[in-house]
């Protein structure tokens, strides 16, 4: 509850900044088309590869 206006809201504690690998970290598996090449340069394209990128 807002303690100024008594209004209920959400709080999602599930958020989080994560790394590209949490992304495509389950593509990886044999079993998922992601797991192309092809499918992996394309994210590459519209998310580029976050800091540090050696990781």
């Amino acid at each position: 509850m807002d303690m100024k206006s008594g209004e209920a809201f959400i709080f999602d504690v599930c958020s989080f900044y994560d790394h590209n690998e949490y992304d495509t970290g389950n593509w990886r598996a044999p079993r998922h088309r992601l797991s192309d090449k092809a499918y992996m340069e394309n994210y590459k394209k519209h998310f580029p590869i976050s800091k540090p990128v050696e990781d």
